[in-house]
């Protein structure tokens, strides 16, 4: 059978390897064994991935397809090229968790979490947040983390709007059609709880960290969702720049906005009124 143009040609080398190694089997458990398999299964993936992506660069590569790579030793040197890739243009490859260890290997992509565990656990002190998250909880935590926030910025801690009466796609839609960095006070929120759609950002240490498979389509929704990810960073740094340089204006403004997203108490009691007669 003819072999087609998008089929990868495995490196002779690495098929006896394989060989070899199984052949000796009885000398290993069955679960190093599926291991190995993965590794070799793996890694045909991230070689398909680099001669699909990048023809040319594959094309002119002195690197081979089997041996120890001098930065990442689980793989290939071809494999390492490619990796080197990801890690400089287009995602982040931890380095200094285990992952370059001659054991281990990517069979997968990982994904580590870019906030960390920065509010899934609780454990922050309130008054050393950075001013757009400092801002962002005091609005939405209830009074509180807005004593805080009142305190901070010499304002009146009575003067703000129960969480409980917030219509909050109306603050959003307020906050969004702001001319200042204050439109960015809704993305701070859904940083805080882990709800952006991002999976860099929406991923914590406090679960089990996500994977994906080395494709082609992954790598690019990986890629744009990281690029987007570091560009929300810098939202939040010109909210930070806006509430640090300008707080009499842009804290009082942030109040506004939030107090103005209050629902109408006429329309709460008829939406009450027509659940009871419902």
């Amino acid at each position: 059978m003819a072999v087609g143009v998008d089929v990868l040609r495995i490196d002779p080398g690495e098929v006896l390897r394989a060989v070899e190694w199984l052949g000796h089997a009885r000398n290993h458990t069955a679960t190093s064994a599926l291991d190995y398999l993965e590794q070799l299964r793996s890694s045909t993936a991230i070689l398909d991935a680099y001669r699909r992506m990048f023809p040319a660069l594959w094309a002119c590569s002195a690197a081979p397809t089997s041996g120890y790579d001098d930065k990442y030793p689980a793989h290939s040197p071809r494999e390492g090229e490619f990796l080197r890739i990801m890690s400089r243009h287009y995602f982040y490859l931890p380095e200094d968790d285990g992952w370059t260890d001659e054991e281990q290997h990517y069979d997968s992509i990982p994904v580590t979490p870019m906030q960390g565990d920065s509010w899934c656990c609780g454990d922050f002190e309130v008054d050393n947040l950075r001013a757009c998250f400092h801002v962002t909880l005091g609005l939405n935590g209830g009074s509180d983390y807005w004593e805080h926030v009142a305190a901070r910025y010499e304002l009146d801690p009575g003067n703000q709007k129960p969480v409980a009466e917030i219509d909050y796609f109306r603050y959003k839609e307020l906050c969004q059609a702001e001319p200042t960095a204050l439109k960015h006070l809704p993305f701070a929120l859904d940083l805080m709880g882990y709800d952006t759609g991002n999976v860099w950002l929406d991923n914590s240490f406090c679960q089990p960290q996500t994977y994906y498979h080395w494709t082609v389509p992954n790598i690019l929704k990986l890629s744009r969702e990281f690029k987007e990810a570091r560009r929300a960073y810098g939202k939040m740094d010109e909210l930070d720049r806006y509430l640090d340089n300008h707080p009499q204006e842009a804290v009082p403004r942030a109040l506004e906005l939030w107090n103005a997203s209050a629902r109408n108490k006429n329309h709460a009691s008829s939406s009450a009124a027509k659940g009871q007669g419902g």
